[in-house]
């Protein structure tokens, strides 16, 4: 029996078809579920309304953008009245709350979750960058196991971990904010690419920060310089704060009321002590190209505008895109060559 090329060629396509479509349906059954699992947590144990705009945010694909940034504003704005009204005695006892010394020991940290040996190279590349410019700090690379030699965290934490209760996510939240409580010195987000002496600037300033303000995470009041993902320094009531209370709110429940707990918490810092204020406002190393190369990273290589993106002193990198070193003209990219670019 002999089977025509076009009918092969049909028969895939169809196959392809079936496939994405299943896909489709699976994926949306498991989105709609986890959103109805987290409403059913949220009205349990947060307000009413915190569960229904996070449970109408399931339609983010389809709501006019007008739309659902109201819809998004106000659960912001639902979910930090909560925290701060549950955790009014918190805070108050915060104010008068003597603050750990910290030790000078002058280092850069990053954290993998896994070992960096196993990391993709984008990491890889980040981290390369990051000791070439580390401007004599010592770079410490820090995995799943090897933190437990700078910073203990209680065991209800870990546990909560392997029951999956805390994200990976938000379990790096925790140890950058107990490290930086800890410790005098950098954090680096793993996907930070250096391509300049920024830490340079970093030296006798109580708080500073290498920042891209991205005032839609926190609209309407949380316009602030700050980006946790990329660089701190140096710790103060405001590391003290955010980790204690990270420690206080996992004590008092098993998920999160918002990915964004780790915002919430620096705002509820700067509204409420005034140190932490003027720290925050004291910062000073706005990039706002920081996004750049990678939004870049698809287009077809160009040598002239390469070497402009290469002039950015810093950039937030993703793992989370699809990154491609050949485009559908079967062109190499700016990715390509920034994947082999070795200096």
């Amino acid at each position: 029996m002999h089977i025509k090329f076009k009918d092969l060629k049909q028969t895939i396509k169809n196959i392809k078809k079936t496939i994405q479509e299943e896909y489709w349906f699976v994926f949306t059954f498991k989105l709609a579920s986890s959103k109805i699992l987290k409403y059913i947590y949220d009205v349990r144990d947060f307000w009413p309304k915190i569960a229904l705009y996070e449970f109408l945010q399931i339609f983010d694909c389809v709501l006019p953008r007008d739309i659902w940034n109201r819809i998004n504003t106000t659960k912001l704005e639902y979910c930090m009245g909560f925290l701060e009204k549950k955790y009014s005695n918190f805070i108050d006892d915060y104010r008068t709350k003597g603050i750990s010394l910290w030790r000078n020991d002058k280092k850069i940290r990053i954290l993998w979750r896994q070992w960096i040996n196993s990391a993709p190279e984008l990491v890889k590349r980040c981290v390369k960058s990051i000791k070439k410019y580390n401007c004599d700090y010592e770079v410490i690379l820090l995995d799943k196991d090897n933190y437990k030699k700078y910073i203990e965290l209680p065991d209800f934490i870990i546990k909560k971990v392997y029951k999956r209760k805390i994200t990976l996510t938000h379990l790096s939240d925790i140890i950058r904010m107990g490290l930086l409580k800890e410790y005098w010195g950098i954090w680096v987000d793993a996907t930070v690419f250096v391509n300049s002496d920024v830490f340079k600037s970093f030296n006798d300033i109580n708080l500073n920060s290498a920042f891209c303000t991205m005032k839609w995470v926190m609209p309407r009041w949380w316009n602030t310089k700050r980006d946790v993902w990329l660089i701190w320094w140096k710790t103060n009531r405001l590391f003290n704060f955010c980790y204690d209370f990270f420690i206080q709110y996992w004590k008092d429940y098993n998920h999160l009321i918002d990915y964004f707990l780790i915002d919430y918490t620096i705002l509820i810092a700067y509204r409420h002590f005034k140190d932490c204020k003027e720290d925050i406002d004291n910062i000073g190393n706005e990039n706002p190209q920081a996004f750049s190369l990678p939004a870049s990273f698809n287009e077809r290589y160009d040598e002239k505008k390469y070497n402009e993106l290469m002039k950015i002193p810093f950039s937030k990198l993703s793992l989370k895109c699809n990154n491609k070193e050949i485009d559908s003209q079967w062109n190499r990219t700016i990715y390509w060559k920034f994947m082999q670019d070795t200096k």
